[in-house]
């Protein structure tokens, strides 16, 4: 803001508070000039030393906006959980929420290890290979058919084939069982081998073991 000095009038384009608003020249003091205008008198003419309105309103609008950012960011989420529980299960493409999952499988009396991927759809897909010879393999697909219990479909390379029940002990964990032409199959998902080892339907007299080179079955004895 420009100040006057000098005479009355030696400087006459006094800026004032609001853009367009000029005093009266004609008055008789530069105070009459800006009061009979109905102008805030700027403070070296002996108005008050302070920032006007509109000044004020540009120094709030930051401090606004950042107080209005907690609810827009609280909407943008709201927004996002709506469209996610708007989606169907049926339609939801695998990689699209989904996750990983460790598996350890005992079939037909052979150690298996490998992972599922479960989708979003409460679907998903196994593939497992043996530790025993690494050319066994065995690949499959699972699906919930409630909330905490579902079936797996296993298919091996060497033509046998099973169908297991599973439960869920959490969302991403949980363990099943059931046959094959050639004895018993059960499996874990998203478990420790330590906790998987109590679910699992071990060959007599063999124990699941973890060494330096990964799981392995061993004897009970030794």
């Amino acid at each position: 803001m420009r100040s006057v000095t000098g005479s009355k009038w030696q400087n006459r384009e006094i800026s004032t508070p609001f853009h367009g608003e000029k005093p009266d020249v004609a008055a008789s003091t530069p105070q009459a000039a800006y009061e009979g205008q109905r102008i805030a008198t700027p403070w070296n003419l002996g108005g008050r030393k302070s920032i006007s309105q509109a000044a004020n309103v540009d120094e709030r609008g930051p401090a606004t906006a950042v107080g209005r950012r907690p609810y827009a960011i609280l909407g943008i989420v709201a927004l996002t959980l709506s469209m996610i529980a708007d989606v169907k299960c049926e339609e939801a493409p695998m990689g699209l929420f989904s996750v990983k999952l460790p598996v350890i499988a005992i079939l037909h009396g052979d150690l298996f290890v490998g992972e599922a991927i479960a989708s979003v759809n409460r679907k998903g897909t196994i593939d497992l290979r043996s530790v025993l010879d690494g050319k066994g393999k065995c690949f499959g697909s699972f699906r919930f058919t409630d909330a905490k219990t579902g079936v797996a479909d296993m298919q091996c390379n060497d033509g046998s084939a099973a169908r297991l029940s599973f439960n869920a002990l959490s969302t991403f964990s949980g363990y099943g069982s059931g046959s094959t032409p050639n004895g018993p199959a059960s499996f874990t998902f998203g478990l420790r081998p330590e906790v998987a080892a109590l679910h699992l339907i071990l060959p007599p007299g063999k124990k699941l073991v973890e060494g330096s080179e990964g799981l392995r079955l061993e004897s009970a004895k030794l």
